[in-house]
Formats: structure tokens, C-alpha cells, sequence
């Protein structure tokens, strides 16, 4: 049985004072977002709605395997070919280690998605394994236009990276709609997404943290051109503006699997669709 799961599922049963808490926590939410402009964080759109398919938990797990078995590939690909990039020295050891601390999360991720699916969902072997048959052999240069490994300055790696971490960041945050609407059935696996979430977030700081050492034009927030899922002018259906520092968005499974598609090769919503439930 999957640690990630197990851990989640005990966090959100510890104790009755913390559901007291969540309780008492939720109605603040409400009264705050009643008088602010954050309502609309907590209440999407009909064009938001009307733009995402409903996905099942289990698909939702499987949507969060093919983009983790993605990532897994672009930092083990990144990590055996790092020799051959000449990194500015100010960012170089501090580089290396990051890149490898990443993989290992996402090596990590992909480990524990795989045990949720197989042994708590009964996901067969055989559709897993086109998940990650199809993250084996990745078209790299559909991030951004360009092979960002031959850049030997690493510049467009670390673009690359960033992209991709957003993309994750987007996407989780984007599946909470459906895994809410799921109930109770899918609180660990909710949970366990917003565990994944946090770190690929972290990893998105940090990427844009050793750009800006090497001198990039970086900000602390996504906008046009720094990710494949962003929509266009910086809005998401929720109404959330990228340019704003104070606010972060979405992005659906449509969204995702227009950028995903052409660096797989195979569809995403495909794979998705290998579990009916």
C-alpha cells in the first residue's frame, strides 16, 4: 500500500478537534470571502465548468501519473546529461543539487502514485505501463519551440524546468474541483494531491530562484510565455489575473492535455481514459 495515501488519509482523520478547527476555519472562510474579492477563487464560473470534463478519482490519480512519470523523465534526462552544459558558476553546485533533489521527488511521486493506483484502485500492470511507455521517449522541444538541451548554457534548461513545474502546479490545483465534488470517497486521494502540489510549487520557486542568480528576467508569478498552460491574456475562467503577485490560477484537463499531447506523443486524455471510474 502506498505511503502517500496511508499518510493522507491519517492526517485528515486525526483528531476530532481538528475537524473542529476545519469547521470553525471554513465558516471565517466564508464570511471573509463574502465581503472580498476572493470569492471568486471559491466559486469558478460557468465558463470554468462548461471547459473541464469530470474525472473520476482513480482518473484523476491516472492524470497525475502520466504528468509525474513526465516529469520523473525530464529530470533523470537533465541529471545524466549536466556534464555537458556549462552553467554559470555562481549557480552551478547549487544547480546540480537541485536537480537532483527534484528527480528524486518526482522518482518519489511517481513511486507512490504507481502503489495508489495498483494496489488501492486495482489499476492493472498493463494500462500503467502505457502511461509510462508513453513518458519513456518525450518530445522535449515542444516546451518551448526549441531542444532545450542544446543550449550548453543551460539557460533554456532551467526555462524548460519551469515550465514543466508550473504545468504540475496548474494542473493539481486544477483537479481540485473534481475531487471535491467526489466527497468523502476521494478526501485521501485530494489530500495526497495537495501534498504533490506544495513540492511542485517549491520546485517552481526554486527553478525561478537559480534563473534569477544566473541573471534571467524573472518573476515570482506565471505570465505569458513562461508556461504551456497559461490561457491567453493572463486569465483563467475563474477571473484570476497571472500578472497579479497576490493571485495564482488553473488549469484544466483540456488545457493540459493541448500542451502534454505533442511532448508525449499520445494523448493524455487517452491514457486518462484507460479507467472508466
Amino acid at each position: 500500500m502506498s505511503n502517500l495515501l496511508t499518510r493522507a488519509d491519517d492526517a485528515l482523520s486525526a483528531s476530532a478537534s481538528r475537524r473542529g478547527f476545519l469547521k470553525t476555519a471554513g465558516a471565517a472562510a466564508a464570511a471573509i470571502t463574502a465581503v472580498t474579492g476572493l470569492e471568486r477563487l471559491f466559486k469558478p464560473t460557468a465558463a470554468f465548468a462548461q471547459g473541464a470534463a469530470t474525472l473520476t478519482p482513480t482518473q484523476v490519480v491516472m492524470y497525475a501519473y502520466a504528468l509525474e512519470n513526465l516529469e520523473k523523465k525530464f529530470y533523470a534526462d537533465v541529471i545524466a546529461g549536466i556534464g555537458g552544459f556549462t552553467l554559470p558558476a555562481s549557480i552551478a553546485a547549487k544547480a546540480a543539487a537541485a536537480i537532483t533533489s527534484y528527480g528524486a521527488d518526482e522518482a518519489q511521486h511517481v513511486t507512490d502514485l504507481r502503489g495508489v493506483l495498483s494496489s488501492i484502485l486495482g489499476v492493472s500492470d498493463t494500462k500503467l505501463a502505457a502511461i509510462e511507455g508513453a513518458a519513456a521517449n518525450p518530445d522535449y522541444s515542444k516546451i518551448l519551440g526549441r531542444d532545450p538541451f542544446t543550449d550548453k548554457t543551460g539557460g533554456d534548461l532551467l526555462l524548460a524546468a519551469q515550465i514543466v513545474e508550473d504545468l504540475g502546479v496548474q494542473a493539481y490545483k486544477g483537479q481540485a474541483a473534481n475531487l471535491l465534488a467526489a466527497g468523502d470517497s476521494a478526501r485521501s486521494v485530494l489530500a495526497a494531491a495537495l501534498a504533490i502540489h506544495s513540492v511542485e510549487a517549491r520546485h517552481a520557486a526554486g527553478i525561478r530562484y537559480l534563473r534569477q542568480l544566473a541573471g534571467a528576467d524573472v518573476r515570482t508569478y506565471i505570465r505569458t510565455g513562461d508556461t504551456l498552460a497559461v490561457p491567453t491574456a493572463e486569465t483563467n475562467r475563474a477571473g484570476i489575473d497571472f500578472s497579479s503577485e497576490a493571485f495564482d490560477g488553473y488549469a484544466t484537463e483540456v488545457e493540459v492535455d493541448a500542451a502534454v499531447t505533442p511532448i508525449l506523443r499520445v494523448p493524455v486524455g487517452s491514457l486518462i481514459a484507460l479507467v472508466k471510474s
